[in-house]
C-alpha cells in the first residue's frame, strides 16, 4: 500500500484587465493588494 501526500500550491499572479474595460479604468487596491491566507 502507497502512503503519501501530493503537493499543491496556489499562486496569485498579476491582475489581467478584460479588454472590454473603458479607457482610463485601473485596479482597484483591493484586487492589487489581493493576498491568499
Amino acid at each position: 500500500i502507497w502512503a503519501g501526500v501530493i503537493p499543491i500550491k496556489q499562486v496569485v499572479g498579476s491582475p489581467i484587465a478584460d479588454k472590454r474595460n473603458l479607457p482610463g479604468v485601473e485596479v482597484p487596491n483591493h484586487v492589487t493588494g489581493y493576498r491568499l491566507r
